[in-house]
């Protein structure tokens, strides 16, 4: 939030909370789901994270 200058969408950022611990406990107990890379919420956290850097520099 600090990053975002505390502008966040709180319903999303929840949303991905969640997503995110679901993931954990998946590999954790060495669940698979069938789903693309770029479905995973760590992928698009960093998806986001770079293009949001492409954009500061246009």
């Amino acid at each position: 939030m600090q990053l975002l200058d505390g502008s966040v969408n709180l319903i999303s950022l929840a949303d991905d909370i969640f997503r995110w611990c679901q993931e954990q406990d998946d590999l954790l107990n060495h669940h698979r789901r069938q789903q693309r890379p770029t479905e995973f919420l760590r992928i698009r956290w960093a998806l986001e994270y770079y293009q949001a850097g492409d954009n500061e520099q246009d």
